[in-house]
């Protein structure tokens, strides 16, 4: 039966508050997509966040089986490469995308691995097929995709229409707007790396699950005498320009494994989880990126010991920045 525009709309407007007041954004996330599936718009619903947005991977769900949970919780899924090839083969319905069963080899390597559906009795052309899917992204307020809203089985068996999306639009809103509001709670405003209080809570978290490699500490050289000589907006842009060739650093030779964050002034560290090269090998590659780029920064790294006090870790890690700072200087330890 075919979702009544009024009903899906009051639906809206009664979980609005109920999601705004839940204590977490998991917990909203996993409201928005319990709202569309009480709209009676789709029967199953996931709602996902990029783990480079976000800084961790977090989904909501609404509608799938424990097994479709738990394999979502272990897998990395959809992501902003999956992202551009929906839009160039997917039909646009207003920011939302309708992916047909023919195109879905197309976008996926492995389609059977993402939220679709093996479920619905398909009865030809007009109707969902099993294969069909209905994906739309979470955009911050600068077009940036955040995550994204998956979604199959509707309630009506039919493919959807730009009606259907307009439907939706009222709960990809509010997703949207909660996403953004916790992910600026994460990051640093001048740079968009991940901020100071994110760095410690993330790494308290890293530590107990055991996932914690190590921390890479870094230090701008010359910023005081730019700032001194040209003035604090000079030293900004600085700092900016630092920091986004300090991210594009550690995303090559990193990957998934390290994360960027600005803890004050011109001090940044990296968070280095299991999996990547030991540390030793993680520092000396990355000071000789730094020096074929001419990269005014000064780093030091230090591995993670079990048991190790945080506090400790980060002293050790800026402790071997100050090493290098020295030793490129010319000077003497103090």
């Amino acid at each position: 039966m075919a979702p009544h525009p009024e009903a899906a709309l009051r639906v809206f407007l009664h979980r609005s508050r109920e999601v705004i007041q839940k204590p977490n954004l998991q917990e909203k996330l996993t409201a928005i997509a319990d709202a569309v599936v009480e709209s009676g718009l789709f029967r199953r619903v996931a709602v996902q966040l990029y783990a480079d947005q976000y800084g961790e991977k977090l989904f909501g769900f609404a509608g799938l089986t424990p097994e479709d949970i738990e394999w979502l919780a272990t897998h990395d899924t959809l992501g902003p490469r999956e992202y551009d090839r929906i839009r160039e083969l997917g039909v646009d319905l207003g920011n939302l995308y309708f992916v047909h069963h023919d195109h879905i080899r197309d976008i996926f390597l492995d389609p059977d691995a993402y939220l679709l559906t093996s479920q619905v009795d398909w009865k030809g052309p007009g109707y969902w097929h099993p294969d069909d899917m209905l994906y739309a992204p979470l955009l911050a307020s600068d077009g940036t995709p955040l995550g994204n809203v998956t979604a199959d089985e509707p309630g009506d068996d039919l493919l959807p229409t730009e009606d259907t999306a307009a439907l939706l639009t009222p709960f990809l809103a509010i997703a949207s707007l909660l996403v953004e509001q916790a992910l600026d709670r994460r990051r640093d405003t001048l740079t968009a790396c991940f901020n100071g209080p994110f760095f410690r809570d993330e790494m308290a978290q890293l530590a107990q699950s055991d996932s914690l490699m190590g921390l890479l500490f870094l230090d701008m050289d010359n910023l005081k005498n730019v700032n001194d000589r040209e003035g604090h907006a000079a030293g900004d842009r600085l700092i900016q320009a630092t920091a986004h060739t300090l991210q594009e650093m550690v995303s090559r030779i990193l990957g998934r494994y390290g994360r960027v964050f600005r803890l004050h002034g011109d001090e940044f560290v990296v968070l280095v989880r299991r999996g990547a090269r030991p540390m030793e090998e993680v520092a000396a590659r990355m000071r000789f990126e730094r020096d074929a780029l001419s990269l005014s920064l000064s780093l030091g790294g230090a591995a993670y010991q079990p048991g190790m006090p945080l506090w400790e870790l980060t002293q050790h890690a800026e402790q071997a920045m100050y090493q290098d700072k020295w030793s490129r200087k010319g000077l003497l330890p103090q």
